[in-house]
């Protein structure tokens, strides 16, 4: 396969001229997918002359729970990322694909994946682990099914820091972890949704779900309830 996914970039335009120029930077962060089990950041500001930055790779070390990296890594900013008064570039990832799914057919849910049931962040420009969401990661996490979909993130109080994450996993659960600022003991996670069947014996083709896309969210606003004094067939408010 080679490296079969897909590549995030991040352009930094100090000056906003739309030109690559002076301290300008332009990094691209890739996956192999069904390649193998690793991430990859180059510093191409210089076409010419392009830099691996880092690589990460799973299976050992922090990152022991990675498995086939299918999650496109997402740049956002984080307060556990910061430099003076600045937010670094931060990466977010999913712990990839257990190929193990593969061969489960009917019931692809069943058992416990032994790879993958993770998320990941990290400095862009250092590949440095900064938190994680693991069996024995900085939030524990008691899901057992890989995750290989983008994250989708969400900075639900406008202050520039992304402080809620979302979600599904190879089971077809949907996950979301809410960080409250910069302490990780006060990170927390707990399973939205559960789609899927997690019985060996009663799982079919029709439940066996395995969310591989990241999820959308869409911000509800209800600005005014209006009491209609309407019922419908069995007596509740419409």
């Amino acid at each position: 396969y080679g490296i079969d996914g897909l590549i995030t970039s991040h352009i930094t335009d100090n000056n906003g001229d739309g030109k690559v120029n002076g301290d300008d930077k332009v990094w691209l962060f890739f996956v192999y997918r069904r390649g193998g089990n690793s991430y990859y950041a180059m510093d191409i500001t210089d076409p010419s002359n392009p830099e691996v930055m880092w690589t990460i790779e799973g299976g050992s070390g922090n990152f022991v729970e990675l498995g086939q990296t299918w999650s496109q890594p997402k740049v956002i900013f984080s307060q556990l990322n910061v430099s003076g008064t600045s937010a670094k570039p931060t990466l977010i990832f999913g712990g990839g694909y257990d190929t193990a799914k593969d061969s489960r057919d009917i019931g692809g849910q069943a058992g416990v994946d032994s790879k993958g049931k993770a998320i990941f962040m990290v400095d862009a420009e250092t590949g440095a682990l900064i938190w994680s969401l693991s069996a024995s990661g900085d939030t524990n996490f008691s899901g057992n099914d890989s995750i290989p979909s983008s994250i989708a993130s969400l900075d639900s109080d406008g202050d520039g820091y992304t402080d809620r994450l979302y979600a599904g996993d190879t089971g077809g659960n949907l996950w979301r972890v809410d960080m409250p600022g910069s302490d990780k003991s006060k990170f927390s996670v707990f399973k939205l949704a559960s789609l899927g069947n997690a019985s060996e014996t009663s799982a079919t083709h029709n439940n066996d779900r395995r969310f591989f896309s990241e999820p959308d969210i869409v911000r509800a606003y209800i600005t005014e309830t209006i009491d209609t004094g309407m019922v419908d067939d069995g007596g509740k408010a419409i």
